[in-house]
């Protein structure tokens, strides 16, 4: 899990047949321990808004990575699959598959210790395209998406100043899907659903 040889092998391989990452950054969501059955929304600082954004990546070309930075031990990226969960992919399901990734049981969800900036610049050596969605970016045109991009924004609040200060100069372009201030959720069920339609 804090391999980064064994890492960079495995997304590496998830690589090969994905064309959008989305890497949501979550500056509360808890990095280890136990999820309750109910009331987990204030309990995992905000780890239902990771589920429901992993529940709302619909195509299979698509992997979500989460990007924790909460209590106890941050940072912890959550890596899900789409293409590998077979089980149930609403929230509740994917809280379901977080929760078994947590205590080590077998989960569509992998875990790993590894630093964004890592990640990235293992994603720029593939010829990906790093948008930071704000609502102070470009527009960005449904179905517009080129190539292969990744799509870093924040969970339910902006990603933190000292996460943009590691991260900056990775960055190629500031994107925006309107003036408003949308839940990463939302953001990305509206990306999933262009590339459906467009």
């Amino acid at each position: 899990m804090n391999d980064h040889h064994s890492f960079k092998h495995f997304l590496e391989d998830k690589l090969k047949y994905k064309k959008t990452i989305y890497i949501i950054v979550s500056p509360t969501g808890i990095t280890s321990g136990r999820i309750p059955p109910k009331g987990y929304a204030g309990a995992t600082g905000r780890l239902d808004e990771i589920a429901r954004s992993f529940s709302s990546i619909t195509h299979n070309s698509s992997l979500g990575i989460a990007y924790l930075l909460g209590p106890p031990s941050p940072p912890l990226q959550l890596i899900y699959d789409p293409g590998k969960c077979a089980t149930d992919t609403t929230e509740r399901g994917i809280m379901n598959e977080i929760r078994k990734a947590y205590v080590n049981k077998r989960s569509c969800i992998r875990l790993w210790r590894i630093p964004l900036e890592f990640t990235l610049h293992i994603l720029k050596r593939y010829q990906y395209l790093v948008h930071l969605l704000s609502e102070e970016g470009e527009d960005l045109e449904a179905g517009k998406l080129s190539g292969r991009a990744v799509l870093l924004l924040g969970s339910h609040v902006d990603i933190p100043a000292g996460v943009m200060e590691s991260i900056g100069r990775l960055v190629d372009l500031k994107a925006s899907i309107g003036p408003l201030s949308y839940q990463a959720s939302q953001v990305i069920a509206y990306l999933e659903y262009t590339k459906g339609v467009c």
